[in-house]
């Protein structure tokens, strides 16, 4: 039959024990102590990692919001040369308007001082003409 003895059990249940608390010390303590390190240095990186990321999407709404008012601005300023150049070129345009009438009662005076002046040439100079003719075509003088 089976022969127990209780001395054996009692020293294999000190050494399970005694065993158990020397891996306790040397082996579980130092490797649950580097896996919790671990961890935090992961949480912390973590935490460093959303910070810049939120620092990131700070500067890119910034960044968008600069530019949304640079392009506002641009376009305000483009628009008011534009009405500049308009009114300019509208002024131009009046004044130009109003100098044609000007220019054209000018032209027909000098085109009429022209007329006048070659009617009077013509005139002096038919008379010699046509007494150029008569003599040529009688043979004689007038």
């Amino acid at each position: 039959m089976l022969d127990i003895q209780i001395w054996t059990i009692l020293v294999q249940g000190l050494s399970f024990l005694a065993l158990v608390f020397v891996l306790n010390v040397v082996m579980y303590k130092p490797i649950i102590r580097f896996v919790q390190e671990r961890e935090g240095r992961l949480s912390e990186a973590q935490g460093r990692v959303d910070a810049l990321h939120s620092k990131i999407e700070e500067k890119a709404a910034a960044y968008e919001n600069a530019l949304n008012r640079a392009k506002s601005a641009a376009l305000s300023e483009k628009n008011r040369f534009i009405a500049e150049a308009l009114a300019k070129a509208k002024e131009t345009t009046d004044a130009a308007h109003n100098e044609i009438p000007a220019m054209l009662e000018t032209f027909h005076q000098q085109l009429n001082k022209e007329l006048e002046a070659s009617r009077l040439i013509l005139k002096e100079r038919s008379a010699h003409i046509a007494s150029e003719i008569a003599v040529k075509v009688l043979g004689r003088g007038i």
